[in-house]
């Protein structure tokens, strides 16, 4: 969601191609948090 433009949500937009980078970085955040146990799950930015 694009929380400036659609504060309310109302617009999913993934699988929109102008945010597929946006989406790759959090697929990739979530697979790391997926796997990580402890304080490994604290350094992630």
């Amino acid at each position: 969601y694009d929380m400036v433009a659609d504060p309310y949500q109302l617009n999913n937009l993934a699988g929109n191609p102008s945010y597929s980078t946006v989406q790759a970085r959090a697929r990739a955040m979530l697979d790391r948090l997926r796997d990580c146990a402890g304080a490994e799950c604290r350094r992630f930015n």
